[in-house]
Order: structure tokens, then sequence, then C-alpha cells
């Protein structure tokens, strides 16, 4: 039993009502004025069959264009979904930093070179360099080197040179000469016994040492400390204090000075030797010739000093050991020339010291 939804009736009801509107009558045949072409369809189709018009038919190639021959239907695909076309990113422009953003940059300027420098500029530097606060003591000291499987000892001088010194000639030159001209110098004997042997007031060691350093010349302050012992045992290593100091007319000035303890002793050895050196220095300018330096002075009073202890110790030790020479009384850097308590000297009556360094 149809129900009243299921029912068309209402549905034709509708249908009548428009046709009776517009003025048609839904029960008359509808004529055309046209008639259909021979071999045409009439209306409606089969839904089925080869002349369904759902029939989807391939497309034929271009050499079979003419032949009709029936395909079987394809598979239809979904259709793929297109990708929107990626749109073109155009760059953010660059916003300026306010704090970063300048004019053109100028061009920079040579590189600066420290011998193109003024003088005064380079010689201030080399102040900074070489210029120390306290006293240089010069020395050589026994380094030890492998070479192969043995052993050898090498002498190294002291103090050791600036690294700046090494670039080339002309700074080696400039910075050496403010090392040396600009510090003062302390010879003296250590206070290791183990390093009496290298003494660098001894003449073979103080050679030594200006022979590895031709700039050594151009010191100007010079402080030589001879030890000495007296009678009573005690080293004073301050006991006779030579000092040479370069003038502005180039001449050095030589001035000794003895220790409290000392002053009671003979000092006619060490009074000949600075008056020897002194006339040695002023002969040479009264002969034209270039003076001594204060290092080359230093060098010639070791000398005669040593030669000065060697005449009073053949005079003392002769009798006894007329076969003595010089090196059999050195000991510790020293020399004895009055073993005996009491022995004076001829010439001012004073003590002779028993022992004195600088041989």
């Amino acid at each position: 039993m149809a129900t009243r939804r299921d029912s068309p009736e209402p549905q034709e009801s509708v249908l009548k009502i428009m046709m009776r509107l517009r003025g048609l009558d839904i029960s008359q045949e509808s004529k055309f004025d046209f008639e259909a072409p021979v071999g045409s369809h009439k209306w409606p189709l089969a839904p089925y069959g080869p002349d369904s018009p759902h029939v989807q038919y391939s497309k034929a190639g271009k050499g079979n264009r003419t032949k009709h021959q029936a395909s079987s239907p394809k598979s239809t695909r979904p259709a793929k979904s297109r990708k929107p076309k990626a749109s073109k990113v155009v760059p953010n422009k660059a916003v300026p930093n306010p704090l970063t953003s300048h004019g053109p940059v100028p061009k920079r300027d040579p590189p600066l070179q420290l011998l193109t420098l003024p003088a005064e500029l380079r010689n201030r530097i080399y102040e900074l360099l070489a210029v120390l606060d306290e006293p240089i003591h010069p020395s050589i000291r026994p380094i030890w080197t492998i070479n192969g499987r043995q052993k050898q000892i090498q002498q190294r001088s002291y103090p050791r040179e600036p690294t700046a010194a090494m670039a080339n000639h002309q700074m080696r030159k400039e910075i050496l000469s403010t090392l040396y001209a600009s510090n003062k110098f302390i010879f003296q004997q250590s206070d290791q016994i183990t390093l009496t042997k290298y003494s660098i007031i001894t003449t073979m060691n103080s050679r030594t040492w200006i022979a590895s350093r031709p700039e050594a010349h151009n010191i100007r302050s010079i402080e030589l400390r001879i030890p000495v012992i007296t009678f009573s045992n005690l080293i004073n290593t301050k006991g006779i204090t030579y000092t040479f100091l370069h003038r502005p007319d180039d001449t050095v000035r030589i001035t000794r000075k003895y220790g409290l303890l000392l002053q009671k002793y003979c000092a006619c050895l060490e009074d000949t030797a600075v008056a020897e050196v002194t006339t040695r220095m002023n002969d040479r300018i009264a002969a034209g010739m270039s003076p001594l330096t204060p290092l080359a002075a230093m060098a010639l009073l070791l000398e005669r000093r040593r030669e000065k202890l060697a005449e009073i110790a053949r005079e003392v030790h002769a009798p006894q050991s007329p076969a003595l020479s010089l090196r059999d009384f050195d000991w510790g850097g020293g020399h004895f020339w009055a073993a005996e308590r009491g022995v004076g000297c001829a010439r001012c009556g004073r003590l002779r010291l028993p022992m004195v360094g600088g041989g």
C-alpha cells in the first residue's frame, strides 16, 4: 500500500497547475517543425550496448582515423590536483642599520715600518725594550751540551741580548747600543765556589766576554769590584771598587774606593795600576788616536794589576821558590803576595793584603 508521501499525485497536480498558468495544455501532443535525419536514433536511446550514449570511445591513431574500430572503454582515473604555481619570492629590501651605515670607506694608510720612524721615536722604543731599572751583572757560565753520545761544556756569556736585536743588522746595532750605553754594568766575582773558575774579573775571562760582544764598547758606566781576604779571614767581596765613567769629551774617569775594613792596608798596587792606565789614555789622546772606552780601560787595568801582582808574588816567594810562576800563585781568582802576618809595604809601611782577586 503506497503512502501519501510516495504517491505521484502531488507532483502531477503541481505540474498541471504550472502548465495552466503558462497557457499550456499537457494533454495535447507536442509537434515539431523538423524531421529527424535518416539514420539517427530515436530518443530515448538504449542505456546499455554499443548505441548507449554513456560509452567512451578511444581516439584512433593518425594512420587509422578513417577506420572506426570499437575500443574497450578505459578505466577512468581520478584527475590529479594541479599544484599551484610557486609565486616568485621577492626579497625584502635590507633596512640600513643607522649604527653601521656610513659613507664610502677611505683607503687604508700603508703599513708603518719601524725603521721608517724618526730616530727620536725609535730611540724611545728601544729604551722601553733595553733599559733596565737595576744594574746588569755580566758573567760567564758553563753550559752542558750533547754532541752525539758525549757531553761538552760550552761557555755562555750573560746578559742575554733582546730578541728584537735579531731582526736585522740595523736594529741590532741600534738596540744593542741603547742596551750597553743606557745601563750600568757591575763586574764582580760570583759568591758560588763552583763558579770560581769562570770569574769575570780575571784577565782571561774578561777578554772572552768582551770578544763575544763587540757592541759592549758602548758601555758608559762600569763598576769593578775586587774581592779581598783580610788577616781575620773575612771575605769582603766589595773590598776594592773601581768606577769607570764616560765623559762628554770622550775621556774616561777612573775612581777607586776602599771599604772601611781596608783603609789601614796597603794600596800601592791599586794606585800604581790606576796611574799607569791614566797615563796610557792621555798618551793616546795626545797622539791623535781614538780614546779608550770604559770597557777597554777596565781590561787594561786588569792587565796592569796582574803584572803588579806577579811582581809582588816573586818578591815575596822567590827566595823560597825561585821557579814559581804567576800561575802557581793563582787560587780562586787571586794571588798571595804576603802570607805572613805583619809583613808591610816598603813604600807606605802599611800591611799588605794576604789575598786579592783580579789576577
